[in-house]
């Protein structure tokens, strides 16, 4: 699961503060977006009254190569979400992250399987986040905990942990790039997995979606992917190197994002201790994650 920060569950989820400021000048006040021409301000921001609705999927599969047999396995996650402000403190945002439908279909070689999130819908997390986007800290309640069977249990609100692609604190004008580090922690009772990344963003340019005036901004991703843990009694060790590419719509105007396409892959190794030696087992991966305003 990767994303920006998605494995942007992958890997890998937007929405904005515009901070007003008024400037003096010839009796007017200034755009708190500042200007598409000669800088463009991108702030997070959410409404006082009204929620945030948002789609998101994640589409992942995994192919492993075990004595000569490939073996793929993939998982098909859906879920729609919300945003509420709670506060505004020291000039961060207090949110309330509603998950108000998810499921998880797992498809491999032994059968499907779904994951029963009958008593995660309906449930609510909070999370601070900076005007710039950036997550200060994510509560991963326990009535959000869910099993994926032999994946072990697992918390749905790790899923969220980067739904928000941070922003600079400079005008922007269309070539300009940014870059940020994000990290991803999915810890589960089988085993625990790291993806780390660095980010560069890059302003493409200006775009209409849904009649909203949006900045279209192009990402690329590169990092990597470390896991140990254990499973019926056997040890592992997972490492690998992802890779991936992006566009995401920001309504500079409103201060959240509209939409996001990111597609992510990698190439890695499980190493296996048994009884009559280690099993090393290349692993590839394909993500495909989607991220969509709901008005």
């Amino acid at each position: 699961m990767v994303r920006e920060k998605n494995l942007r569950a992958g890997l890998s989820f937007g929405l904005i503060v515009l901070v007003a400021c008024s400037l003096g000048g010839c009796g007017s006040k200034a755009q708190s977006w500042g200007d598409t021409e000669t800088g463009l301000v991108l702030r997070y921001g959410f409404p006082e009254d009204d929620a945030l609705a948002y789609r998101m999927t994640n589409d992942f599969a995994q192919t492993l190569e075990v004595r000569g047999r490939s073996v793929t396995v993939g998982v098909a996650t859906n879920s729609a979400y919300s945003l509420k402000l709670l506060e505004v403190a020291e000039e961060n945002y207090r949110l309330s992250v509603t998950v108000d439908t998810m499921s998880i279909v797992a498809d491999s070689p032994e059968g499907n399987f779904e994951a029963d999130l009958s008593g995660v819908a309906g449930q609510s997390f909070e999370m601070t986040v900076t005007p710039l986007g950036e997550e200060l800290d994510v509560t991963t309640p326990d009535d959000m905990e869910y099993s994926m069977g032999p994946g072990g249990t697992r918390n749905a609100a790790s899923a969220f942990q980067t739904i928000f692609s941070n922003v600079p604190e400079r005008p922007l004008i269309p070539g300009d790039t940014w870059t940020g580090e994000e990290k991803i922690i999915e810890e589960s009772d089988a085993g625990d997995m790291i993806i780390a990344f660095d980010v560069v963003h890059t302003l493409d340019g200006y775009e209409t979606i849904e009649g909203i005036d949006c900045a279209r901004i192009a990402t690329a991703m590169t990092g990597t992917v470390e896991g140990t843990g254990a499973q019926q009694g056997v040890e592992w060790v997972t490492e690998g190197e992802i890779e991936g590419a992006g566009t995401w719509y920001f309504a500079y105007k409103k201060g959240h994002l509209v939409r996001e396409v990111l597609e992510i892959s990698g190439t890695g190794t499980t190493t296996a201790a048994g009884a009559e030696g280690d099993l090393t087992i290349p692993l590839s991966w394909t993500i495909m994650i989607t991220n969509m305003y709901v008005p």
